[in-house]
């Protein structure tokens, strides 16, 4: 399909970018953080992807998700 495409634009002296244009990169815009660790404000997670440590060891020791909610 790649070589037919490319081809056919070279007949028409055209590349195959030109003819499908440039794939757009789209930019995700960051996730605001979710939860905050009560021992180190700076430590936030947005509750997106892998739990980290800290937010692990405090729902073990018996803090409730909500409890750690910004």
């Amino acid at each position: 399909l790649q070589d037919a495409a490319q081809k056919i634009a070279k007949k028409h002296g055209l590349t195959v970018n030109e003819v499908l244009g440039k794939k757009r990169k789209y930019r995700k815009s960051p996730v605001p953080p979710k939860y905050r660790n009560p021992n180190d404000p700076n430590q936030t997670w947005s509750g997106r992807g892998r739990q980290p440590a800290w937010f692990r060891e405090a729902r073990n020791k018996g803090k409730s998700a909500k409890s750690l909610e910004i």
